[in-house]
């Protein structure tokens, strides 16, 4: 009886063993994974920001140049008026 016990308990170790490792395997593979999700998300986060800076900056221009063009038809208007 105490061999089996022993055999039982063997059988048991080694189907526990087992699972530990797939187990181990999982969650590195799922580790992995998490890591270039994380790794694609930055890269695209950071084109979005490049992307925003350049759309902010081509703004910034157009209202510069909207803003000219508002004086120099003031400027023209002040003329005709005078």
């Amino acid at each position: 009886m105490e061999a089996l016990k022993g055999q039982l308990l063997i059988l048991f170790d080694t189907k526990l063993n087992d699972n530990r490792e797939l187990v181990n395997e999982k969650f590195a593979g799922r580790d992995k994974a998490l890591e270039a999700a994380f790794k694609s998300a930055e890269a695209t986060a950071v084109k979005t920001e490049q992307n925003v800076i350049k759309q902010i900056d081509n703004l910034t221009l157009l209202r510069t140049v909207v803003e000219t063009e508002i004086d120099a038809l003031a400027a023209a208007l002040n003329d005709v008026e005078a």
